[in-house]
Parts: C-alpha cells; structure tokens; sequence
C-alpha cells in the first residue's frame, strides 16, 4: 500500500463514519415518522427489503433498501428480467424519483460495507454480473468498496 492511501483510506472510512451518523441523524425524522410507517401501509408488509450483493474483494453483503414493489413481486425479477412497472407502488414511484429508497443504506456505510462514493454493487444471483464481477477482478475494482 503506498503512502497517500495509508493517508486516505483511514480518512474516508472517518467521512463515512461520520457522514453516515449525519444523514441517519437528519433523516431520521423523515424516515421513521412518515415514510417507513406509510410504506409499511402501502407494501402490506416490511417497509425494508434486503438484498445480498457482492461488495469489496467479491465478499457478498446484506444491502438495505426501502420496499418499493408490491409485497409479492418476485425478488428476482429486478434483477433478471428489469423492474417491472406494474409491481411498483405507487408510494414507491415516490421513493425511487426522489431517491428516498437509498437513505437506509447509511446504515451499510456505517457497518463499512459502502462508501459514499464507489463502484455499484453487483447483484449475486444475476448471471450477467458474473462477467462483471471477471471485469472488476481485471481492472482492479473489485477491490473497492461499492457506493
């Protein structure tokens, strides 16, 4: 490891532990208030969903996310087939415009599963992010934490 990224690593890692604390903090009142009750409302079930990815070294991880689709939509289905419109919610829509969905992963930059900024984590039951995964082992990604 050169010198700078002995500097910076520790450095980020310090920005998402402290940024993370910020925006749950912030977002707190928003999420726990309004949108996670009147989430659990709409979806007719648990307002998270949970979903295993592959994050940094190909070391998967539990990412969390709001529910945006319907209770019984497929969770495969996303991530094979495209998200069908139909499954999405109406509150969900919502979510996903205003990117509301992607606040509790504050929560996986805490754990130091994320970053703030990184590559995206790959889904690891899509066949395609295989290939993927081989591409980021070549370039030298896959050593990064996803964002």
């Amino acid at each position: 490891m050169r010198r700078s990224q002995k500097i910076y690593l520790p450095f980020k890692r310090l920005i998402g532990i402290f940024g993370s604390i910020i925006g749950i903090l912030v977002c707190s009142i928003l999420l726990w208030w309004w949108v996670i009750p009147v989430n659990a409302i709409v979806t007719k079930g648990h307002p998270f969903f949970i979903r295993h990815r592959i994050g940094k070294d190909g070391k998967a991880f539990r990412l969390i996310k709001l529910r945006s689709m319907k209770n019984d939509a497929d969770p495969h289905m996303a991530a094979v087939n495209g998200i069908a419109q139909s499954q999405v919610t109406g509150f969900g829509k919502f979510l996903r415009a205003t990117s509301i969905d992607e606040t509790v992963q504050l929560f996986n930059i805490l754990a130091g599963q994320m970053s703030f900024i990184g590559p995206r984590p790959l889904i690891d039951v899509n066949p395609e992010d295989a290939i993927t995964i081989d591409k980021r082992k070549e370039n030298g990604s896959i050593c990064l934490k996803p964002g």
